[in-house]
């Protein structure tokens, strides 16, 4: 029979990270431990290793400034991941390509809840583009360090982005150190 679509798919460089995602709601009256696997990917020219793929679940964080944000994405581990009940989560599947030939790879994600497995097909389109190194282009994303995931390693979080290509910070202003102006024009902290 027919094959049906990849539930998951990207296209993407041979050198670059690459996210889909979906969410899930739990509309169960109890907390839901989810767990997650991914295989290898694989294709004609070769496959996109297991370890080159995570799986992350958006988090509610405490921010310095005292608002929490579903920014911070922790990985999907071993101990799984809690839902709550009425609550809908981000599932994040984040697919490193090291190098791989141009072509397409398939593979599954399988998550498992208490009500049983469910399996998404995967698509990755690898085109045969790669990024220059260091790129000629500001790039930035919205993962402060502020966070509290981040201030637990901040120099983890910065290598994090370093590998993702992130080579602009953005600042938040309860980020920045607070300073008045003195009559005489210099600056006070």
């Amino acid at each position: 029979g027919a094959k049906p679509p990849a539930a998951l798919a990207v296209v993407m460089g041979s050198d670059e990270y690459e996210t889909t995602g979906f969410a899930l709601t739990n509309a169960t009256g109890e907390p839901v431990r989810l767990t997650a696997t991914v295989g290898d990917l694989r294709g004609a020219g070769g496959s996109i290793p297991a370890q080159a793929l995570t799986v992350r679940i958006d988090a509610f964080n405490d921010c310095r400034d005292g608002i929490q944000r579903p920014d911070a994405l922790p990985l999907v581990d071993a101990d799984g991941a809690i839902i709550d009940p009425g609550c809908t989560r981000q599932i994040w599947l984040n697919i490193h390509a090291t190098g791989q030939a141009a072509g397409s790879y398939r593979g599954e994600l399988t998550l498992s809840l208490p009500s049983g497995r469910r399996v998404f097909p995967i698509a990755v389109e690898v085109v045969s583009v790669t990024l220059p190194n260091p790129l000629p282009l500001a790039t930035l994303d919205w993962g402060y360090l502020s966070f509290v995931p981040c201030q637990a390693d901040p120099e983890a979080a910065i290598r994090d982005r370093a590998a993702h290509r992130i080579n602009t910070a953005v600042l938040a202003n309860a980020t920045l150190p607070r300073f008045s102006v003195g009559a005489d024009g210099s600056l006070i902290s």
